[in-house]
């Protein structure tokens, strides 16, 4: 038997999906990782921040280490 050759469009394929589903699972551990420490937060901090789950994603993205909204 002849190994398959790894420079055809399936090998290409395949190493996308791999890329997609690890970008897709990453974010969805980082939401729900935001989603769990809001609820530990301390209430002005889960008052200030936005509904939309996007819109509080951008915000919290502007965080920094020390800094108190």
């Amino acid at each position: 038997m002849v190994p398959k050759d790894h420079a055809d469009i399936v090998e290409s394929i395949r190493v996308l999906r791999i890329a997609y589903c690890s970008a897709r699972d990453t974010r969805t551990r980082m939401a729900l990782q935001i989603r769990y420490l809001i609820v530990i937060a301390p209430a002005a901090l889960r008052e200030s921040l936005p509904a939309r789950p996007a819109d509080r994603l951008a915000r919290c993205a502007k965080f920094r280490p020390g800094e108190c909204p």
